[in-house]
């Protein structure tokens, strides 16, 4: 059997205030640690922060950039309504001629007609000489 002399484990008595400054000491100490470690992580939270910002602040300006590439709304409607215009001209202008003919058969038969009348003057001009 062992006896109390024979186990390390054993301590030898102390003052109910000696053992509680020792505790009260070992837990500054954990408190203070606790600390350390808190602001340790709210420096990296923050120079985080200040990167992730950084970032967004670089693409609030790439989106400036780009905006300013971007086509005014007001220019466009005024594009927009002149196109319109001169579609609806040459719509009327097709209307126009539509029940007269095709444009393309106006134009050939007037080419047709002009190339007959050129022969026409081409053979008068040789037949007199």
């Amino acid at each position: 059997m062992t006896t109390m002399d024979d186990n390390p484990t054993i301590y030898e008595p102390v003052s109910l205030k000696e053992f509680f400054l020792t505790k009260l000491d070992s837990l500054t100490k954990v408190v203070e640690e606790r600390f350390r470690v808190t602001d340790k992580a709210l420096v990296l939270e923050a120079t985080e922060l200040a990167r992730r910002l950084d970032i967004l602040n670089g693409e609030a300006q790439r989106l400036r950039d780009i905006q300013a590439t971007y086509l005014p709304r007001e220019v466009y409607d005024v594009s927009q309504k002149e196109v319109s215009k001169k579609i609806s001209e040459f719509e009327a202008f097709i209307a126009t001629y539509q029940g007269k003919g095709s444009v393309t058969a106006i134009l050939t038969s007037t080419s047709i007609s002009i190339g007959i009348g050129l022969l026409f003057l081409g053979l008068n001009y040789l037949l007199r000489r």
